[in-house]
Protein backbone atom coordinates (compact mmCIF):
# COMPACT_ATOMS: atom_id res chain seq x y z
CA UNK A 1 0.00 0.00 0.00
CA UNK A 2 2.99 2.45 0.85
CA UNK A 3 4.28 1.58 -2.14
CA UNK A 4 1.48 2.59 -4.17
CA UNK A 5 0.78 6.07 -2.55
CA UNK A 6 4.34 6.71 -3.15
CA UNK A 7 4.61 5.84 -6.65
CA UNK A 8 1.44 7.57 -7.43
CA UNK A 9 3.05 10.85 -5.68
CA UNK A 10 6.01 10.43 -7.72
CA UNK A 11 4.49 10.60 -11.02
CA UNK A 12 1.79 13.34 -9.75
CA UNK A 13 4.97 15.09 -9.23
CA UNK A 14 6.56 13.98 -12.38
CA UNK A 15 3.17 15.22 -13.93
CA UNK A 16 3.30 18.35 -12.79
CA UNK A 17 6.82 18.94 -13.33
CA UNK A 18 6.31 18.36 -16.87
CA UNK A 19 2.94 20.95 -16.89
CA UNK A 20 4.93 23.33 -15.39
CA UNK A 21 8.48 23.05 -18.20
CA UNK A 22 6.11 25.04 -20.62
CA UNK A 23 5.56 28.05 -19.12
CA UNK A 24 9.34 28.25 -18.04
CA UNK A 25 10.02 27.93 -21.55
CA UNK A 26 7.54 30.52 -22.74
CA UNK A 27 9.09 33.26 -21.14
CA UNK A 28 12.71 32.74 -23.58
CA UNK A 29 12.56 35.49 -26.14
CA UNK A 30 13.91 33.77 -29.66
CA UNK A 31 14.67 35.50 -32.63
CA UNK A 32 15.62 34.35 -36.69
CA UNK A 33 17.73 35.20 -38.99
CA UNK A 34 18.40 33.96 -42.91
CA UNK A 35 22.26 34.52 -42.89
CA UNK A 36 22.59 32.44 -45.96
CA UNK A 37 20.40 35.43 -47.68
CA UNK A 38 22.22 38.00 -45.51
CA UNK A 39 25.66 36.52 -47.36
CA UNK A 40 24.38 36.77 -50.71
CA UNK A 41 21.87 40.27 -50.99
CA UNK A 42 23.68 42.35 -48.69
CA UNK A 43 25.52 45.35 -50.11
CA UNK A 44 28.78 43.87 -48.40
CA UNK A 45 28.27 40.50 -49.78
CA UNK A 46 27.72 41.86 -53.28
CA UNK A 47 30.88 44.29 -53.00
CA UNK A 48 32.98 40.71 -52.61
CA UNK A 49 31.56 39.38 -55.38
CA UNK A 50 32.25 42.18 -57.51
CA UNK A 51 35.71 42.10 -56.60
CA UNK A 52 36.28 38.75 -57.40
CA UNK A 53 34.36 39.03 -60.72
CA UNK A 54 36.58 41.96 -61.83
CA UNK A 55 39.96 39.98 -60.66
CA UNK A 56 38.85 36.94 -62.29
CA UNK A 57 38.24 38.55 -65.17
CA UNK A 58 41.29 40.31 -65.51
CA UNK A 59 43.04 36.99 -64.03
CA UNK A 60 41.24 35.57 -67.39
CA UNK A 61 42.78 37.92 -69.97
CA UNK A 62 46.28 37.67 -68.03
CA UNK A 63 45.68 33.57 -68.77
CA UNK A 64 44.88 34.00 -72.62
CA UNK A 65 47.53 36.61 -73.38
CA UNK A 66 49.93 33.96 -71.93
CA UNK A 67 48.48 31.37 -73.45
CA UNK A 68 48.74 32.93 -76.83
CA UNK A 69 52.45 33.69 -75.96
CA UNK A 70 53.25 30.23 -75.44
CA UNK A 71 51.45 28.89 -78.40
CA UNK A 72 54.10 32.07 -80.75
CA UNK A 73 56.68 30.89 -78.82
CA UNK A 74 55.85 26.95 -79.75
CA UNK A 75 55.49 27.78 -83.28
CA UNK A 76 58.86 29.60 -83.38
CA UNK A 77 60.56 26.61 -81.90
CA UNK A 78 58.77 24.83 -84.57
CA UNK A 79 59.96 26.53 -87.21
CA UNK A 80 63.38 27.17 -85.52
CA UNK A 81 63.31 23.03 -84.66
CA UNK A 82 64.26 22.59 -88.93
CA UNK A 83 67.40 24.35 -88.86
CA UNK A 84 68.73 24.22 -85.57
CA UNK A 85 70.69 21.11 -84.34
CA UNK A 86 69.65 18.51 -82.34
CA UNK A 87 71.11 19.85 -78.84
CA UNK A 88 70.23 23.46 -79.47
CA UNK A 89 66.32 22.62 -80.24
CA UNK A 90 66.38 20.35 -77.08
CA UNK A 91 68.03 23.40 -75.08
CA UNK A 92 65.22 26.11 -76.44
CA UNK A 93 62.39 23.34 -76.00
CA UNK A 94 63.52 23.11 -72.34
CA UNK A 95 63.49 26.32 -71.74
CA UNK A 96 59.91 26.40 -73.74
CA UNK A 97 58.56 23.68 -70.90
CA UNK A 98 60.18 25.69 -68.01
CA UNK A 99 58.70 28.82 -69.44
CA UNK A 100 55.16 27.16 -69.44
CA UNK A 101 55.19 25.37 -65.91
CA UNK A 102 56.58 28.79 -64.30
CA UNK A 103 53.39 30.15 -65.69
CA UNK A 104 51.14 27.69 -65.06
CA UNK A 105 52.75 27.82 -61.57
CA UNK A 106 52.00 31.38 -61.33
CA UNK A 107 48.62 31.60 -62.73
CA UNK A 108 47.64 28.61 -60.24
CA UNK A 109 49.30 30.96 -57.16
CA UNK A 110 47.46 33.92 -58.27
CA UNK A 111 43.70 32.15 -58.03
CA UNK A 112 44.77 30.75 -54.83
CA UNK A 113 45.66 33.76 -53.49
CA UNK A 114 42.28 35.50 -55.31
CA UNK A 115 40.21 32.34 -53.42
CA UNK A 116 41.98 33.16 -49.93
CA UNK A 117 41.25 37.33 -50.51
CA UNK A 118 37.78 36.12 -51.16
CA UNK A 119 37.51 33.51 -47.77
CA UNK A 120 38.92 36.62 -45.79
CA UNK A 121 36.66 39.08 -47.21
CA UNK A 122 33.68 36.76 -46.11
CA UNK A 123 35.11 35.86 -42.88
CA UNK A 124 34.97 39.54 -42.37
CA UNK A 125 31.74 39.79 -43.29
CA UNK A 126 30.58 36.41 -40.90
CA UNK A 127 31.96 38.75 -38.27
CA UNK A 128 30.18 41.46 -38.72
CA UNK A 129 26.36 39.87 -39.21
CA UNK A 130 27.19 38.07 -35.87
CA UNK A 131 28.32 41.57 -34.20
CA UNK A 132 24.63 43.17 -35.09
CA UNK A 133 22.85 40.44 -34.14
CA UNK A 134 24.21 40.17 -30.85
CA UNK A 135 23.66 43.85 -30.61
CA UNK A 136 20.29 43.44 -31.84
CA UNK A 137 19.97 40.55 -29.63
CA UNK A 138 21.03 43.20 -26.82
CA UNK A 139 19.12 45.59 -27.23
CA UNK A 140 15.49 43.87 -28.21
CA UNK A 141 16.57 41.35 -25.18
CA UNK A 142 16.30 38.29 -27.29
CA UNK A 143 17.67 35.31 -25.38
CA UNK A 144 18.47 33.62 -28.09
CA UNK A 145 19.08 34.11 -32.02
CA UNK A 146 19.44 31.07 -34.46
CA UNK A 147 20.34 30.85 -38.42
CA UNK A 148 17.12 30.28 -40.51
CA UNK A 149 18.80 26.39 -41.71
CA UNK A 150 18.48 25.14 -37.84
CA UNK A 151 14.54 26.40 -38.01
CA UNK A 152 12.07 23.95 -39.67
CA UNK A 153 8.66 25.67 -38.42
CA UNK A 154 8.35 28.92 -37.12
CA UNK A 155 6.71 32.41 -36.91
CA UNK A 156 7.16 34.65 -39.46
CA UNK A 157 7.62 37.43 -36.32
CA UNK A 158 10.62 35.46 -34.84
CA UNK A 159 12.31 36.54 -38.03
CA UNK A 160 15.00 39.42 -37.96
CA UNK A 161 16.99 39.35 -41.02
CA UNK A 162 15.33 42.69 -42.52
CA UNK A 163 16.62 44.49 -39.63
CA UNK A 164 20.04 42.97 -39.62
CA UNK A 165 20.35 43.22 -43.17
CA UNK A 166 19.93 47.23 -42.81
CA UNK A 167 22.17 47.61 -39.66
CA UNK A 168 24.89 45.78 -41.61
CA UNK A 169 24.46 47.68 -44.88
CA UNK A 170 24.80 51.13 -42.81
CA UNK A 171 27.63 49.62 -40.52
CA UNK A 172 29.09 47.26 -43.13
CA UNK A 173 28.16 48.77 -46.89
CA UNK A 174 31.52 47.29 -48.44
CA UNK A 175 34.57 44.84 -48.01
CA UNK A 176 37.85 45.39 -49.35
CA UNK A 177 39.08 42.56 -50.61
CA UNK A 178 42.90 42.30 -50.52
CA UNK A 179 44.60 39.46 -52.69
CA UNK A 180 48.11 38.88 -52.17
CA UNK A 181 50.86 39.74 -54.54
CA UNK A 182 53.21 36.32 -55.88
Amino acid sequence: MKLRIIARALICSAFLMFLAAPQAYAQISIAVVDVESIMSDSAAAKSIKEQVKEQSAKFETEMQALEKQLNADLDKLKKEGESLSREENDKKAAAFLQKRDQSKKTLKKRFSALRKGESQALSKLTDAIFEVCAKLAEERKYDLVITRGNVIVGSKALDITADVMKNLNATLPTVKMTVAAE
